[in-house]
């Protein structure tokens, strides 16, 4: 029976086997049918002579198979396998391609001019000048921009082949100006710098032409007014010192420049002492004055009240011309030739910025023009720098402005015109 049974099952098995894997004759007419009616009629022959044994059975099946896997070994005999020769390359679609991009350059912007401070009197040309450039793109493809936070844009600029970018502007307002230069590439990336500069108005030039009427200018001492139309320190005499001093106006603290015109000579005795404007911190007009009482003539050139000449303590700012060479009379000065010096807090003995100016007792008018930016103080001779250097922990205060000269044993013509303040403008 057991024999029976095995035999049978291999035989409907073989034959299903080689029906399906034998080349086909008929798929539709009377020639499939008769392949549909003989392999039914081989199984249902079969399948009754297993005596009780189901047909699952007979062909290898396990009673509890369900019809799903059964479709799906169908499925699996039926399958087509692949072409090997086929191209076994995975098309990307154009969502799953990974996104490529573009390299970005990195763009530079530097200014180069004016200096960092810079003061400019209103109506003169300001020439801005600055690099731009850009890893990646070259000159032609950049634009750089000039713009001030309060007149707004300037100009446009395409950098040279050297990334070099200029703009000349007369335009700029008076007031404080924070200059911005930026350069954009063509990815849209942008780069800054910034610089602050001044643009200032001169104050009313006092030319000294009209008497002084005492309101806002004071006469102290030997000094008067000379119809020539100028201020006189001392005349030609022996033994003389005086002052004017402006009571009236206030220089502001802060970056200033000052332009006053000088003349001196004509003396006898080889010529002496000296003249000096200044500048001294007090909070009045009273305060002032107790001050300029205290000065000293000779080597103190009218204004010396600290050092060998007082022991006042006073915040003050001078620039002296010195005409005669004090050894110990009270002062000592550092050479034997005429010289244009910065002094501070009263005291001529101690010269910060000097400068040796040989020809200057000729009685000729020359321009001396005093710029203080921050600690840095610089003084020209008609046009010539004489120095231009900081002084260390130095700070311009501002204050009252005014004149002072002296003579003693030797003397000279000691004459100021033309003063000019240029400020109206405090430059961070």
């Amino acid at each position: 029976m057991i024999i029976r049974v095995w035999i049978t099952r291999w035989v409907w098995v073989l034959a299903l086997l080689g029906a399906a894997c034998a080349e086909p004759v008929a798929t539709s007419g009377a020639g499939a049918a008769q392949a549909s009616d003989a392999v039914d009629g081989s199984f249902s022959a079969n399948t009754t002579a297993l005596d009780g044994v189901s047909a699952a059975e007979a062909v290898g099946f396990d009673s509890g198979t369900s019809a799903d896997s059964e479709v799906g070994l169908a499925d699996a005999a039926t399958a087509v396998p692949p072409d090997s020769t086929a191209d076994a390359t995975i098309p990307i679609t154009a969502d799953s391609k990974a996104e490529v991009s573009a390299p970005k350059g990195v763009p530079y912007a530097a200014i180069t001019a004016p200096a960092k401070g810079a003061v400019f009197e209103v109506g003169k040309l300001v020439e801005l000048a600055g690099i731009a450039t850009d890893t990646l793109a070259v000159a032609g493809q950049l634009k750089a921009e000039w713009t001030s936070d309060k007149d707004g844009l300037l100009g446009f600029v395409t950098p040279d082949a050297a990334g070099v970018v200029k703009l000349a502007t007369s335009k700029l307002s008076s007031g404080q100006h924070l200059i911005w230069l930026e350069v954009k590439n063509p990815q849209g990336i942008s780069a800054m710098d910034s610089r602050s500069i001044g643009v200032c108005a001169w104050g009313t030039p006092e030319s000294f032409d009209t008497k002084l009427d005492g309101a806002k200018w004071k006469i102290y001492g030997d000094a008067y007014w000379d119809p020539g139309g100028w201020l006189e320190m001392t005349g030609n005499a022996q033994g003389k010192f005086g002052k004017i001093w402006n009571i009236a106006d206030f220089v502001q603290p802060g970056d200033v420049q000052i332009s006053f015109k000088i003349a001196t000579g004509g003396g006898i005795n080889g010529g002496a002492d000296g003249f000096a404007l200044s500048v001294i911190d007090v909070k009045s007009v009273v305060e002032l004055e107790a001050v300029l009482a205290k000065a000293g003539d000779g080597g103190c050139l009218g204004y010396g009240v600290a050092g060998a000449c007082g022991t006042t303590k006073v915040s003050a700012f001078h620039v002296e011309m010195d005409t005669f060479n004090n050894v110990g009379d009270p002062n000592t000065d550092p050479t034997a030739e005429n010289h244009i010096a910065v002094t501070l807090d009263g005291d001529p003995g101690k010269h910060w910025l000097w400068k040796e100016t040989p020809g200057i007792e000729d009685l000729k008018w020359h321009t001396v023009t005093v710029e203080v930016q921050g600690a840095k103080v610089r003084v020209t001779l008609d046009g010539t720098e004489l120095f231009n250097e900081a002084i260390a922990g130095f700070l311009f205060r501002g204050g009252y402005i005014g004149f002072t000269g002296s003579t003693g044993w030797a003397s000279n013509y000691h004459r100021f015109d033309e003063l000019k303040i240029l400020q109206q403008c405090v430059v961070k």
